[in-house]
């Protein structure tokens, strides 16, 4: 079929999908489409959001490929575009499940509420990386995110403590009377998203560990503070 040999070839020279890739790009059901003239006019379109070669593979191995000739697709991504996210930024961000929600109006008021606490373009991809995108409509996060907000938490600093399996603990109030003994030890904003990269929430509501930090804080010159 001179069709479907025609197909590859434009794939490997328009496209920068060969060898590999091209295996793991035919295996989405993409064969069936190549003589489809919207195909190729989707496969374009991605182009200018910078999903190209190995990006294109991997953007299409989810449901993408069905929604190629999906308008509500495109303003979707024109709109992610607009807050920062293409290129591998955009594959990463679609790959949360996130495809399913572009026409979502609760998904994009989070999104921009997100804005507020400088969390846009790559921050914004990071964040959305775990279970953020299914509690964009919880208000009892958001109350969470102001409240660590008030403890000068915002932008990349955010970014870094919500990865640590925070999350989850927005609600827990012996949680919140960790933070709060911790900022009586001076550490909050940037110092806070760092100290609890380990396994320091975990030990919040431990008695010990929290006089022990206190008595070392207290030990300490007042410029030797915590980082």
């Amino acid at each position: 079929d001179e069709a479907f040999w025609a197909g590859l070839r434009r794939l490997d020279q328009e496209f920068g999908v060969s060898g590999d890739g091209l295996i793991t790009f035919m295996s989405n059901s993409v064969a069936a489409r190549l003589e489809g003239k919207a195909f190729w006019v989707g496969l374009r379109r991605l182009g200018d959001f910078g999903i190209v070669g190995p990006r294109l593979v991997t953007f299409m191995s989810g449901s993408v490929a069905a929604r190629l000739e999906d308008e509500a697709f495109w303003a979707g991504l024109t709109r992610l575009g607009e807050l920062g996210i293409t290129g591998d930024g955009l594959v990463t961000f679609m790959s949360n499940s996130v495809a399913a929600r572009l026409e979502g109006k609760a998904f994009w008021v989070g999104l921009r509420r997100l804005g507020d606490f400088g969390i846009v373009g790559p921050r914004l991809v990071t964040f959305m990386s775990g279970s953020v995108a299914a509690r964009l409509s919880d208000e009892a996060f958001w109350v969470g995110l102001r409240r660590l907000r008030e403890l000068g938490i915002v932008g990349e600093g955010l970014v870094t403590f919500m990865s640590e399996s925070v999350a989850v603990r927005l609600e827990d109030e012996a949680f919140w009377a960790g933070l709060t003994r911790l900022r009586e030890l001076g550490i909050t904003g940037d110092k806070l998203a760092t100290f609890m990269n380990g396994s320091v929430a975990t030990r919040l509501e431990n008695d010990d560990f929290m006089d022990g930090l206190s008595s070392l804080c207290s030990e300490l010159s007042p410029l030797a503070t915590v980082e």
